[in-house]
């Protein structure tokens, strides 16, 4: 894995493709175990500066400091501490806690090294955000919610509810989309009657939001000029099924998707 995160390092435009194929070709791993190491090489990313930081600086590993994050990581999952240093020799004791990483550093610095970002990036954010900028950090660290659409040309979100749980999946409203649903906990979600009826696709509450605001005429003519896999282009035609929409994209790939998803 520490391959992986060396051509992520390499690839950064390409660090999500490179990594689900790592993983993908990681056949000695189950499912589970592959979704932990996933989410340790996107915590060793995110975190690089961070965890560089509680370690006392870049450690010289052989791996650019990556084993070294990595191990950090594990020990402060329960790896014993000389275990941990048998791998990479350094005083795991002597390992700092986020609080005591952070301390004494002004508001920039803090959150460039909360959030890995360069200063002008910190700054902007702090100029932003004010004292809500760590909890902006914290917040964009947390794994994504699984979001809903109901597609309203199929049924309503009352509807869409009632069959999801039928299947045994717990939704909840979603907290200002009025035709999304929020998923609890991790399901089979092609297995569902509602998915299959496409009357649900999945697309986050802030893509449903831009549809929402959007507030298509009926009759009207919509150009969506990046339109990917077509998640909005979709909730568009579902908000005004008898308009007219263009979807382009300089990319062939999603837009074949598109193709299959209308």
């Amino acid at each position: 894995m520490l391959d992986v995160l060396a051509q992520m390092r390499a690839q950064p435009e390409r660090a999500r493709s490179v990594l689900s194929q790592g993983l993908r070709d990681a056949r000695h791993l189950h499912s589970r175990e592959r979704r932990l190491v996933g989410d340790g090489i996107r915590e060793v990313v995110r975190s690089t500066a961070l965890l560089d930081r509680r370690l006392g600086g870049r450690v010289d590993d052989g791996h650019g400091g990556d084993l070294a994050r990595w191990v950090l990581l594990l020990r402060d999952a329960g790896l014993e501490e000389d275990v941990a240093a048998e791998v990479v020799r350094r005083d795991w004791t002597a390992v700092r806690s986020d609080a005591e990483a952070l301390a004494g550093l002004g508001p920039v610095e803090r959150v460039a090294v909360a959030g890995s970002f360069d200063v002008w990036l910190a700054g902007q954010l702090v100029d932003s955000l004010g004292d809500q900028a760590e909890a902006f950090i914290a917040a964009s660290a947390e794994r994504a919610p699984v979001d809903l659409r109901v597609n309203v040309a199929r049924g309503s979100r009352d509807q869409a509810r009632t069959s999801l749980q039928r299947d045994g999946v717990e939704v909840e409203d979603t907290p200002y989309s009025p035709i999304g649903l929020r998923i609890r906990g991790s399901v089979n979600l092609p297995a569902t009657d509602a998915y299959r009826r496409g009357l649900v696709e999945v697309q986050d509450e802030g893509s449903q939001l831009l549809s929402e605001l959007v507030d298509p005429e009926e009759h009207g003519i919509i150009v969506d000029f990046c339109a990917g896999a077509g998640g909005k282009t979709l909730a568009l035609a579902a908000r005004a099924p008898q308009a007219r929409i263009l979807a382009t994209d300089v990319r062939g790939r999603p837009l074949s998707e598109l193709q299959k998803r209308a």
